[in-house]
């Protein structure tokens, strides 16, 4: 609503602005195009971004109540990252399956009670840095994975399953933070560096998986394009032994 718009004016402005869609297209500069391919990029870094915008302007005019919305921001920041990364494991493994010549189909297909469709930060990170230890014990130190693990344990000690800074009340009317509970304060500025913290890690995790699965794609295409030639020479010779002459 613009400054302009005076008290006794502000009814008339909202009965005019509430028939319309929220599809309008005008100012166009404000317009944001929507992701139709199934990437995880622009949900993980939107939920980031907005953190920390949150976090930037709590840092100048601070209020309790932008606790709920940053850390939630965060927290779901982390569920999608992990989720991302996991993906991409599964992708990767998916690869070296079909290189070994040992693939189940099955197993890419998403299974009703697979934890990645959960909301329980522990249940998808163990199965992560176990992908990540069974993918790169030989190739480099892992032990920040131990202190990776401490922090998105106390993200999940405090919100277990994405609902305690959505909401006061639990499915039983009861209040999610307690009097006598351990935490009762929250900085946001530091969680804001252990999640800094945690996003280069999981970075450098990223970057790595996207280069070992495209090595590993263009080994099965050269293998599969090589296996297509010995087909077509097979095929060629049994023509010339039938008789049929060249293809």
């Amino acid at each position: 609503m613009s400054e302009n718009v005076q008290p006794r004016d502000a009814f008339r402005e909202a009965e005019r602005v509430i028939r319309e869609s929220i599809w309008e297209t005008d100012p166009w500069r404000v317009n944001a195009q929507l992701e139709v391919h199934g990437d995880w990029y622009p949900y993980v870094t939107g939920y980031k971004d907005a953190a920390d915008k949150v976090v930037e302007a709590a840092i100048n005019d601070f209020s309790d109540n932008l606790v709920y919305p940053i850390m939630f921001l965060y927290r779901h920041y982390l569920e999608i990252m992990i989720k991302q990364l996991l993906w991409e494991f599964r992708s990767l493994h998916f690869y070296l399956r079909k290189y070994h010549g040992n693939l189940d189909y099955s197993a890419g297909v998403l299974k009703e009670n697979d934890h990645i469709m959960r909301h329980n930060l522990m249940s998808i990170w163990k199965e992560l840095r176990d992908l990540m230890e069974e993918s790169w014990s030989n190739e480099e130190d892992l032990s920040f994975l131990a202190d990776v693990e401490r922090q998105i344990s106390e993200f999940h000690d405090i919100d277990r399953s994405s609902f305690a800074f959505r909401y006061p009340v639990d499915k039983e009317n009861n209040p999610i933070f307690q009097i006598d509970q351990e935490i009762r304060m929250v900085n946001v500025v530091q969680v804001k560096r252990v999640v800094d913290a945690i996003t280069t890690r999981f970075g450098g995790a990223l970057d790595k998986l996207d280069h070992q699965r495209v090595i590993l794609q263009d080994i099965i295409s050269e293998r599969e394009s090589e296996m297509q030639d010995m087909i077509s020479d097979f095929e060629s010779e049994m023509r010339w032994e039938s008789g049929a002459g060249p293809c």
